[in-house]
């Protein structure tokens, strides 16, 4: 067995044990529909999915798992999404980086490059975020589509939790979080950053393996 296809089959018995639907490199499309929302810019992830000390944080629906108070709305809906806050890359310009996630449609979120006061600028975005995603788990969920459908969440990086001369947050691509949402799981978290949210602790998460889970979710050939 080549080197190639020992990984493929890593990252798909890997992607079943992080969603937790019995997923494998030989079973057929479980996800009929995948819906990918990217936040355009570099979406913060300490004052998002992985708040820490000076972001506020609130309890979700998931005993201890906790939100920013940003996503009050998706603190509520935690059972139905899984964050994945070990991702990591080594590019820092929005160009770059936003290669490594590739999607032929998708629903773009903007207003995340807070380079000057994030504590101002950040309360929009988040509140965009918050209402669509979940509207959109909300729609999903009542018309009966919520387990086949795969909701996707990516940005091309986080940003420091660090606060500049400005006030703002600059790109850091080091650690961030990406998340999915819907087909039948949720209220899970893979991977951990440090306490300052700096960095991954443990095993990081590239875009490359995210897209694997993806196409091993979605029932396609697994590529990396």
């Amino acid at each position: 067995m080549s080197g190639k296809t020992t990984r493929r089959r890593f990252i798909a018995t890997t992607a079943a044990s992080f969603l937790g639907a019995g997923l494998s490199y030989a079973q057929t499309c479980r996800a009929k529909h995948v819906i990918h929302l990217h936040m355009e810019g570099g979406m913060s992830h300490t004052d998002t999915f992985d708040p820490k000390p000076g972001v506020r944080s609130i309890p979700t629906n998931v005993p201890g798992i906790s939100l920013s108070e940003h996503l009050p709305l998706l603190a509520r809906r935690m059972d139905k999404i899984i964050l994945i806050r070990s991702m990591s890359h080594n590019e820092r310009s929005h160009g770059a980086a936003r290669q490594l996630f590739p999607c032929a449609e998708e629903i773009s979120i903007g207003g995340w490059d807070t380079h000057t006061e994030n504590h101002i600028r950040i309360a929009r975005p988040c509140a965009t975020l918050d209402r669509t995603l979940s509207g959109l788990l909300d729609e999903l969920e009542a018309s009966g589509t919520l387990s086949e459908t795969l909701l996707v969440l990516t940005t091309e990086f986080g940003r420091s939790a660090r606060l500049n001369g400005f006030g703002g947050r600059e790109h850091h691509s080091a650690a961030f979080t990406c998340l999915l949402a819907g087909g039948g799981f949720g209220g899970k978290i893979i991977g951990q950053t440090s306490a300052d949210g700096m960095e991954v602790i443990g095993e990081k998460t590239s875009p490359a393996e995210l897209r694997a889970m993806i196409d091993a979710a979605a029932g396609r050939d697994v590529h990396t």
